[in-house]
């Protein structure tokens, strides 16, 4: 509950939560290209990583009733 406390009061939001920084924000071309860069960082990593640790990961976790700690 330390790490996480937004967990204590549930994930959802109120609208009057972030009303005013809703009706506040500013959408510029450097907000999109940022946006667009972090998309696509993201999904270079999910294909280069996740993608390639899966191929290891998914058979050892097959088995995970007999997966080690220090196999895991």
């Amino acid at each position: 509950m330390l790490m996480f406390p937004q967990l204590i009061a549930g994930p959802i939001l109120r609208f009057h939560t972030v009303a005013d920084q809703l009706r506040q924000r500013v959408i510029s071309r450097h907000h999109i290209f940022y946006g667009l860069a972090l998309l696509i960082v993201g999904l270079g990593q999910k294909i280069l990583l996740a993608d390639t640790l899966a191929g290891i990961c998914d058979p050892l976790f097959a088995r995970w009733e007999t997966l080690s700690a220090a196999t895991a």
